[in-house]
């Protein structure tokens, strides 16, 4: 994954901090910011409880993902 803008948009969208997010998904600050920022990549498990707190597809936070798997 490159720079996951969407992750940051979605939050931001829902008008949350970073911090709680990471007490919510039950990550620290600093890996949220990573899988942010596009430097590490959420483990599945992890992609999967973000995109129901959110109430989203796992695509909508993920939009590459679905590009890959429709090839």
């Amino acid at each position: 994954m490159k720079n996951n803008n969407r992750l940051r948009e979605i939050r931001k969208a829902h008008g949350l901090s970073l911090e709680a997010v990471a007490v919510e998904i039950g990550v620290s600050y600093s890996t949220l910011i990573n899988w942010e920022a596009g430097k590490v990549d959420p483990p599945v498990s992890k992609g999967i409880k973000l995109s129901k707190f959110y109430g989203v597809s796992i695509y909508d936070l993920f939009p590459d993902e679905e590009k890959e798997a429709g090839q």
